[in-house]
């Protein structure tokens, strides 16, 4: 449902409300003990960790060890997107090798002779300086210029504090002294410091050149230039003591993080903070991110958040409760109505909000409307409510259903009322409510939207009947109602669902599952509605709406898009926001919105857009994988095309698309020129891998769509399979004279005997016939496996799976290629089926085929139904380790689409020689049996030892 109600301009609304969106990536690898955070100019991001350095482009994590093997415990990254790392007893900056693996190149043995075998414990912070980079341990500082790789070396038995690069001036803090500037080699006392003395940890460069100190002693002070003196912060500000990371943005924003997990927000004039939670645990690294927004790191993962942001979200942390299902407002105050009754909302001066339950209502609230300052109607789960001066009475004993309420536009004191039966409407005459009858045509449908055309038609939409007109009389009864569908140019579907919307230039829009709609006054015509119509999901439903401002809004189950005359269309950052499915959309006056989840409520603030910010997608790396196991790296970027021998071996390509302000929405497509000519599906899988390719030129284009809807693309790479020995130029040459000779040999005999000629003709012609009825019938056969389609979810049936795993059975054996097989369950279906219904059970299992689908390879793998919630993948020429992978990528991908339960797949192939391919679906039904016996969730390889029954 989505409405447009009242509002002054002083709203709350206008004002941010509960948390930014944020984006939680957790690590996979290393020591679950983080430091510090960075990124790099690429979107990579770097987390100095317990185990050396975290790498993340987006889709994989990477250790990279220290040099001896110990914690990685500071960053940071120069313009050039060298990142420099200290660490416990070690210190020196990442490189690359021409394979895209990075390693640290230690520069502590530069420093042998000064430091005469003694350990200098953790280098606790790396400064970049225009002069170059120091490493700053407790009592030791360390200095490399990259440039003429000059070093300088400093004690200080009094331990060293934080430094910082300045109005031209590089300072650092002596405990027990104060600062100190450097001059040449020497470091010189700064008089008016003398007071900073005990240990400030970090140093926070603001925009007016000034320092701000994040120190022990808790207190705030400005170090601008030989100026100190203290800061006057918001009162309910903790002391700095309780900040571990901190930066600054270009507005003087400050962003702190404290050991608490919470993030707290000061203003540029220091008046207000704003705080929120990111994590249970201590965050210990905020950093700028690509695109605006920072990173947040606390032990086990890393966060972006989007700041300034359009959005906020206020969930279960605040207070909310139930099942939410939409907002009211009334008297000014905005309500979140759920199943657990009608819950108050009060921003509060910190921008966190209030959540109070209110006692008119027990139970399930689906609608709201006011009447007057006095009164205002609810939708309960069976009757319709009066709230009246605090008190609740039932405007009518009918079990009604009511589920929404749209005022009337041309009959004054009129509310028509959305049920599971029909189209009903309330009267207001004074203070009585007069209630429309059940309509005389029994109509047990649940209305959607309802949209008038004039004090005698409207239209209505439902939810599983299609849309309907209403007829009215003067006297404003409803005296006919008409269902529209395919006989009027309205496409349906086979669940009629639909949604109505009258945009601001007059246009009649209508959304169904199988498109948009316009209607032109005697029957509906496709609409693209500026590009929308493109951006619709195959089966998603948009509901539309505008604001008083003109602005259109379009929203789904799981998407929302706003559309700007000088944007277009645009995708708003709502997936890492929401909890659950979006149910509705109320649209403010004043231009604010609040968009209402199963378990939150997102609020739009208002305002322009920031700048789009598009990350690139990068190839990571290529690797030659051997049928022994073993991988061949081979360069990233080589100045000229690859050369590489023909051989028995697969060619791995992985490549990434590092869009952080997005969890899901990412997408790949490629293509290999020189062996397919179009590019794949667009599929999550973030890598493809190609096996027994001829000799050749091949070339790979990858592109990637980032959660946005933005496409970039890698530049080309270009390798080439040289041909062996007997694909030569001279080997041809002889075979080609070889062939001439018996070519002439062949005339010379056929001269001899025309009798044996035209008798060889004759075979000849009845074998191409037979081929050609062979081509015929299997022609015939491919035309009834497409009608070989699970009815629920789309893929192939159990017949199809059938006859195609004979067919790959026998190419298989008569190629010699291997055939993986994975059978694949879902995780305690029944439970899901009997807990949320089994229609939400044949929801589910349609959203999670295109997730499945999406980790196939290329279009010979096969996708089908087994039967109930068993699906099995056949993979042609896939061996072992290949399917081993994908099966992987299927598990984690259903685990990060959080769908509400996880898969156990099974894995088995082999090289077909003779036998029946039943065989290979028992073993890799066997390793499923495994895999669901070790707790589910999980990938088991069939081993004949560990074979069952």
């Amino acid at each position: 449902m989505s409405l447009l109600v009242g509002g002054s301009a002083a709203c709350a609304a206008l004002t941010p409300v509960g948390n930014p969106p944020a984006v939680r990536f957790g690590a996979n690898t290393g020591n679950p003990q983080n430091f510090a955070v960075a990124q790099d100019s690429t979107g990579i991001v770097y987390v100095a960790n317990g185990s050396g350095v975290l790498e993340f482009d987006g889709e994989r994590w990477q250790l990279i060890t220290m040099p001896n093997q110990d914690t990685a415990r500071s960053l940071a990254i120069d313009a050039n997107d060298r990142v420099y790392v200290g660490g416990f007893n070690a210190f020196g900056y990442l490189q690359r090798d021409p394979t895209g693996r990075s390693q640290v190149v230690d520069l502590t043995h530069r420093f042998e002779a000064l430091l005469d075998g003694r350990e200098f414990s953790t280098v606790w912070r790396v400064v970049l300086t225009p002069e170059g980079v120091y490493f700053g341990a407790l009592r030791d500082l360390f200095f490399w210029d990259p440039e003429t790789e000059a070093i300088g070396y400093w004690q200080h038995e009094g331990r060293f504090g934080d430094f910082a690069h300045t109005q031209g001036q590089t300072i650092g803090q002596f405990r027990g002294e104060g600062f100190r500037r450097r001059l040449g080699e020497e470091w010189v006392p700064i008089p008016s410091t003398a007071q900073l003395t005990t240990l400030i940890y970090q140093l926070l460069p603001m925009p007016d050149g000034s320092l701000l100190t994040l120190g022990i002693d808790g207190a705030w002070m400005r170090i601008d230039g030989d100026q100190v003196s203290p800061v006057q912060m918001p009162v309910n500000l903790p002391d700095s003591s309780n900040f571990e990371a901190a930066m600054s943005l270009a507005d003087g924003t400050i962003i702190l993080g404290a050991g608490d997990g919470q993030v707290h927000v000061v203003n540029p004039q220091r008046t207000a903070v704003r705080r929120f939670s990111l994590d249970s645990g201590f965050l210990c690294g905020i950093a700028p991110a690509n695109g605006g927004g920072f990173l947040a790191c606390a032990d086990e993962a890393i966060f972006r958040v989007a700041w300034p942001s359009e959005w906020s979200v206020v969930g279960v942390e605040h207070g909310l409760s139930g099942n939410l299902l939409d907002m009211g407002r009334w008297r000014g105050i905005d309500y979140v109505l759920s199943s657990a009754g009608i819950l108050q909302l009060i921003a509060q001066d910190d921008s966190t909000p209030k959540i109070e339950a209110v006692p008119w209502v027990d139970g399930l609230v689906v609608a709201m409307h006011e009447l007057s300052e006095q009164r205002a109607l609810i939708a309960e789960a069976h009757k319709l409510l009066l709230v009246e001066n605090e008190q609740t009475r039932e405007v009518s004993a009918e079990l009604m259903y009511p589920r929404g309420f749209y005022p009337s536009r041309f009959i004054p004191k009129r509310i028509y009322i959305a049920t599971e039966n029909g189209l009903r409407y309330l009267d207001q005459r004074g203070e009585e409510l007069l209630i429309s009858p059940p309509p005389e045509q029994k109509s047990e449908f649940l209305v959607g939207d309802v949209h008038e055309v004039s004090a005698n038609e409207l239209w209505f939409a439902s939810y599983r009947h299609g849309l309907w007109r209403a007829r009215l009389d003067r006297g404003g009864v409803i005296v006919e109602q008409t269902r529209f569908g395919p006989e009027q140019g309205l496409d349906v579907g086979e669940v009629a669902a639909t949604s109505i919307a009258e945009i601001s230039d007059g246009r009649l829009i209508v959304s169904t599952r199988r498109g948009l709609f316009r209607w032109t006054g005697e029957r509906f015509v496709r609409e693209s509605l500026d590009g929308l119509d493109q951006l619709r999901e195959d089966g998603e439903l948009l509901i539309i709406a505008g604001d008083a401002q003109g602005t259109l809004w379009a929203y789904s189950s799981y998407r929302v898009f706003r559309f700007r005359p000088d944007s277009g269309w645009r995708l708003e950052p709502v997936d890492q926001l929401r909890q659950g499915a979006i149910s509705s959309l109320v649209l403010r006056e004043n231009g604010s919105a609040m968009l209402v989840a199963n378990l939150s409520v997102l609020m739009y603030s208002g305002g322009q857009p920031g700048e789009r910010y598009q990350p690139q997608v990068h190839l990571r790396s290529v690797a030659l994988n051997w049928n022994d196991g073993s991988e061949q790296m081979l360069p990233l970027h080589p100045p000229q095309p690859v050369e590489i021998p023909y051989g028995t071996y697969g060619i791995n390509f992985q490549f990434a698309l590092p869009d952080l302000a997005y969890q899901s929405g990412r997408a790949y497509r490629g293509r290999l020129l020189g062996y397919e000519e179009d590019f794949s599906a667009w599929r999550t899988s973030r890598g493809y891998l190609y096996s027994r390719m001829s000799p050749g030129t091949y070339t790979l284009e990858i592109q990637a769509r980032d959660g946005a809807g933005q496409i970039s693309q890698t530049q080309p790479y270009t390798l080439i399979i040289l041909a062996p020995w007997y694909r030569s130029w001279w080997a041809i040459s002889l075979a080609t004279l070889a062939a001439l000779i018996l070519l002439l040999g062949s005339i010379r005999r056929y001269t001899r005997s025309r009798t044996r000629r035209l008798a060889e003709e004759k075979r000849q012609l009845e074998t191409t016939v037979a081929e050609r009825t062979r081509d015929l019938a299997a022609a015939n056969q491919r035309l009834q496996m497409i009608a070989h389609v699970d009815g629920l979810t789309g893929v192939a049936n159990r017949r199809r799976l059938d006859q195609y795993l004979d067919d790959v059975w026998r190419d298989c054996r008569n190629r010699g290629r291997p055939l993986a097989l994975l059978a694949i369950d879902v995780d305690h279906f029944k439970r899901f089926n009997d807990s949320q219904g089994h229609l939400a059970g044949d929801q589910y299992l349609k959203s999670l085929m295109p997730i499945l689908d999406g980790q196939l390879r290329r279009s010979e793998d096969l996708l089908a139904r087994y039967g109930g919630e068993e699906f099995v993948a056949i993979m042609p020429g896939a061996d072992l380790n290949t399917a081993a992978q994908v099966a992987e990528a299927m598990r984690h991908a259903v685990e990060a689409a959080a769908l509400g339960t996880t898969v156990s797949i099974g894995v088995a192939s082999a090289i077909p020689n003779g036998g029946d391919p039943k065989h290979l679906v028992a073993r890799a039904d066997q390793a499923l049996y495994r895999a669901k016996s070790a707790g589910r969730n999980r990938v088991e390889l069939y081993d004949p030892e560990l074979s069952v029954g």
